[in-house]
Parts: C-alpha cells; sequence; structure tokens
C-alpha cells in the first residue's frame, strides 16, 4: 500500500463443515506510524469489510474483532505502507 492510499479491504470468514453460521459485532482497529484509528467492520454475509486510509509510511497492524456465536475471534493483517 502507498502512503495518501483509502483502501477498502475484506477479510473472508469461513469455519470448517459449516456454512451456516453469523457474524456479529464486528469492529476494526489500525495501530501503526504513531497513529490509531478504530471503527465498525461492514458485514456482508460472510465477509468483513474495512476502510483505511493511513497517515504515514510504516508497518500497521489491523486487527479485527467479530464474533461467531459464543465465540469472540481476532485476526491481525500486517500492513506496510511505503511512498
Amino acid at each position: 500500500m502507498l502512503l495518501g492510499e483509502r483502501r477498502r479491504l475484506t477479510l473472508q470468514v469461513t469455519i470448517r463443515d459449516s456454512d451456516a453460521f453469523t457474524i456479529r459485532d464486528a469492529t476494526w482497529r489500525l495501530e501503526g506510524g504513531g497513529t490509531l484509528e478504530e471503527g465498525v467492520a461492514e458485514i456482508v454475509d460472510h465477509n468483513l469489510r474495512v476502510e483505511v486510509e493511513p497517515k504515514t509510511t510504516g508497518l500497521y497492524q489491523l486487527t479485527v474483532t467479530f464474533s461467531v456465536g459464543t465465540e469472540v475471534i481476532k485476526k491481525r493483517v500486517s500492513i506496510q505502507v511505503g511512498k
């Protein structure tokens, strides 16, 4: 990713041996470059959509937290932002 870009990222959620599940309460947190951004992820079927726009170059960590049934699940993705 390059500095100045605003990108929509989609995380696909799969559960082995089951297509019958519902995602609830999805949030995201972007940390890095001395900044912190947070928001609510858009839930579309079994996908979570997040729009990010890092403000400086460097390595960021995007953490998406969501619920399926009684479980709370966190997924982390690294994003490198360059010039």
